[in-house]
């Protein structure tokens, strides 16, 4: 499974014109809030970034990244478990669960069939 990591990297502006580089194996998961986007990393970190999500996710590994939630999208590789029949969520390697909205949920196991079948 290590081995289906792709090595990509995205910018994040952080402050007074600066950006970090960062890992996309890194990243576990985003959260949307208005006009911004909260980064979690696998090192327990997390990094609020003052542009949308939608404009992370087309920067990001389309096969890797899926948004399950308007405000949430995750790191497939960082999923645990999940329930899309009743509780409607995915639970990350670190505990963190996240919903699952009705409407991502065929987009979530498509996705994730897809990425865990290649």
């Amino acid at each position: 499974k290590s081995d289906k990591i792709k090595e990509g990297f995205i910018s994040l502006p952080v402050c007074c014109k600066k950006s970090i580089s960062v890992a996309w194996k890194d990243i576990t998961h985003l959260e949307a809030t208005s006009n911004y986007t909260k980064f979690y990393f696998s090192n327990g970190k997390n990094l609020l970034v003052s542009r949308t999500m939608k404009d992370f996710l087309s920067k990001l590994d389309a096969e890797m990244f899926v948004r399950v939630h308007k405000s949430f999208a995750v790191n497939l590789n960082y999923i645990v478990q999940y329930d899309v029949k009743e509780d409607m969520y995915v639970e990350l390697k670190g505990g963190a669960k996240i919903s699952v909205s009705r409407r991502k949920k065929k987009d979530f196991l498509e996705k994730r069939r897809q990425y865990f079948e290649n």
